[in-house]
């Protein structure tokens, strides 16, 4: 069994993590995978709430979605740029989102009209996404 550091993501959720396991899960990297170990890296800034039975639980998933005896290892450090984490990840997707929703709205007839007409400024900080 070997997955590679790029198919974390699609693992992530496929896996359905809920609860305080979910917000762990959800800040690990994958460095590597081999023989059957995971080593994650869980950002430390995130790690406050870790202890070792989500190690535990965090394997037991592992074990039932690949179907074989993995073993889970993970340390807590720094999360560098080229790590992406599912929580990195969704947080990437919501500012994109975000600015796509931003960039639509200054495009709109009619908010470059009312801009135009009466010297509207559109608050972009208000713009929220779902």
């Amino acid at each position: 069994l070997s997955v590679k550091p790029e198919h974390w993501l699609s693992v992530y959720h496929s896996l359905g993590v809920k609860g305080v396991l979910q917000s762990t899960v959800a800040n690990c990297a994958l460095v590597n995978c081999e023989d059957g170990h995971f080593f994650f890296c869980l950002d430390q800034n995130k790690g406050a709430l870790f202890d070792d039975s989500h190690k535990q639980r965090f394997n037991d998933l592992l074990n039932d979605y690949f179907q074989t005896p993995v073993k889970v290892h993970i340390e807590l450090a720094a999360i560098t740029p080229d790590m992406i984490t599912p929580a990195i990840d969704a947080e990437n997707r919501r500012q994109q989102a975000l600015a796509e929703a931003i960039n639509k709205m200054q495009r709109e007839p009619f908010v470059q009209d009312l801009q135009a007409h009466f010297s509207a400024v559109l608050d972009v900080e208000s713009v929220k996404v779902h």
